[in-house]
């Protein structure tokens, strides 16, 4: 047969290689192309390479398998190609739907527009890798049943805790279909393993609270943990649904947050999912079920991003807890809700280089518009921390609290940006406006009962103490030690009593809210002598606390959040 120009043209090009590089005319060891070295000899008589005598690795040369030519018609070749590729398509599309937690939804049944039930290479392509792997399920599956064998036998318990403590703060799922899928795993409503992981690990916060699992010893929290984080991310990575979503949830909002950043990025996997699935527009006139649309809405809502185009904001009704006790806690939910929306003004604000006095006065309008909207019980909650017994109640109160904080600290970064003066009355004004709201939240820590600690929390709020540890200890170091201010309610007070009252918590009641701010301030202030109250304010040796500050202490970003400004 005569060669084709392009074959000659390959031909002399191997030649001139294999003069070129003497060591191109062998077919290198199987060691050194691992290796990516250069396979050479002494000797033509040697067996062994110089490489692979270094290394002390066998030499084999790899086994060139030349396949045989059959003369087949090419059209039986194309048509039993289509039908393996079929046959793989509609193999990887069953074993999706199987895996999609929940009753089959409308996103994993329906088939795009235009196209046939029947799958052919035409309509889809195929990866290879995803053909390659098993189920994709196993792997969640595996986690799922080796956490539910570390568990025995309270995973009924845990599954009636995860419905009364974490349920009514985050209704996302239907209790009821939690406790038809623990007793009959093979129903038709079975939820995601990674759902079903995350929730047993977030139920593991309030285990000491229980009359019965109090008793028992608490299982490996951080080894449970890594089950769920190891079943979401083999979720995520291979058939991703609208109950990754909500796993992601709860596996941000699990107790203890150890992982901030982790958490950051798994929230930014929610909402990329959630925008690709559209669970950002309102599903209420899709032809889907009843059931999938509820889902849709709650998934969405529990994300606490607001996308303005359709889907409006939730309600008594559309939560399904119309009735009392659960109104109650469904009002509680939204207020949360409604004020997220009002923090992401102040995030607006924050993250922008110049900031005026009527971006202030305009968030200042946005706060007391939403606190003057509430009515009734909430009410109550929010300005006057009365009925703080309802689940939920108390984490309200704080995030409320932790937003008139955060307008202090904004309203004072403006003043200084304004004046020259440190002394200047506006900022004297608005540095102890920003004190008392810091003494407001103080005061609120340390009203909280012992049952009150035992309830839900979002992880996030951990982050409000630290702030406010900065702030003071911003307050006493370098302003009010300049005014000279003799007061009980001073920074410095303030600070003490802080940390001392997390520490109780924290010894009394294992809360673990403040674990962040301890970390990075006590030891500090333990060094600086600050934390004694047989101390007075000018017996501390500032200059020995700067010098600790400099060596080991937390970054001056942490520490001093408008340094930049100074």
């Amino acid at each position: 047969m005569t060669p084709t120009p392009n074959c000659n043209h390959k031909l002399r090009y191997r030649i001139f290689l294999s003069i070129k590089y003497p060591s191109m005319r062998q077919v290198a060891y199987l060691s050194c192309r691992r290796r990516k070295s250069r396979c050479k000899k002494q000797s033509a008589s040697d067996t062994s390479c110089l490489m692979c005598l270094s290394h002390n690795t066998p030499c084999e040369f790899p086994q060139v398998r030349r396949p045989s030519r059959r003369n087949r018609d090419p059209i039986s070749v194309r048509n039993s190609l289509f039908e393996g590729q079929s046959r793989e398509v509609n193999a990887g599309h069953a074993a999706a739907t199987m895996t999609s937690s929940g009753p089959p939804l409308a996103i994993d049944t329906a088939p795009p527009n235009g196209c046939r039930s029947g799958l052919t290479p035409l309509d889809v392509r195929i990866d290879e890798a995803q053909s390659l792997n098993p189920s994709p399920d196993s792997n969640t599956q595996t986690n799922l049943q080796l956490l539910e064998k570390f568990l025995q036998p309270h995973c009924s318990i845990l599954v009636e805790m995860f419905v009364t403590d974490i349920h009514p703060c985050f209704p996302i799922l239907d209790p009821n279909t939690l406790r038809q899928n623990l007793s009959n795993p093979e129903s038709d409503s079975q939820v995601s393993p990674a759902l079903l992981c995350c929730s047993y690990a977030s139920t593991l916060a309030f285990w000491k609270t229980n009359p019965v699992l109090s008793k028992e010893r608490l299982p490996d929290q951080r080894f449970i943990w890594n089950l769920a984080n190891e079943a979401l991310f083999s979720e995520l990575r291979l058939c991703p649904s609208i109950h990754t979503i909500a796993a992601i949830l709860f596996n941000v909002g699990g107790r203890p947050s150890t992982l901030p950043f982790n958490n950051t990025g798994q929230l930014g996997f929610a909402v990329s999912i959630a925008f690709s699935m559209g669970l950002n527009r309102d599903p209420s006139a899709w032809d889907i079920p009843e059931e999938e649309k509820n889902l849709r809405k709650r998934v969405w809502w529990a994300l606490l991003i607001h996308d303005t185009n359709t889907l409006p904001p939730p309600d008594l009704k559309s939560l399904s807890m119309i009735e009392s006790p659960k109104q109650c806690k469904a009002e509680i939910y939204t207020a949360l809700f409604s004020l997220t929306e009002i923090l992401s003004y102040y995030l607006d604000v924050t993250q922008r280089s110049q900031k005026s006095s009527s971006d202030t006065v305009l968030l200042e309008n946005r706060v007391d518009a939403w606190s003057e909207s509430t009515t009734g019980r909430i009410r109550r909650i929010i300005l006057r921390g009365l009925e703080m017994d309802t689940p939920g109640a108390s984490n309200l109160r704080l995030a409320f609290l932790s937003v008139q904080f955060l307008h202090c600290r904004i309203s004072l970064e403006v003043s200084r940006a304004v004046v020259d003066e440190i002394s200047c009355d506006q900022f004297q004004h608005e540095y102890f406006a920003g004190r008392r709201a810091a003494e407001d939240i103080i005061v609120y820590l340390q009203e909280l009962s012992s049952q009150q600690l035992q309830c839900f929390w979002m992880p996030e709020l951990s982050s409000t103490f630290c702030f406010v540890t900065s702030f003071l200890f911003r307050g006493a170091i370098e302003w009010e030690l300049a005014w000279s201010e003799p007061s009980e309610n001073s920074a410095l007070s303030l600070l003490r009593t802080l940390i001392n009252t997390l520490r109780t918590h924290k010894q009394d009641n294992d809360w673990d809210i403040g674990d962040n701010c301890l970390e990075q301030f006590s030891e500090l202030l333990d060094s600086g002598n600050v934390l004694d109250m047989s101390i007075g304010f000018g017996d501390i040796d500032f200059d020995e606390l700067a010098i600790l500050l400099a060596e080991d202490g937390p970054q001056e970003t942490t520490m001093f959040p408008f340094a930049s400004d100074s």
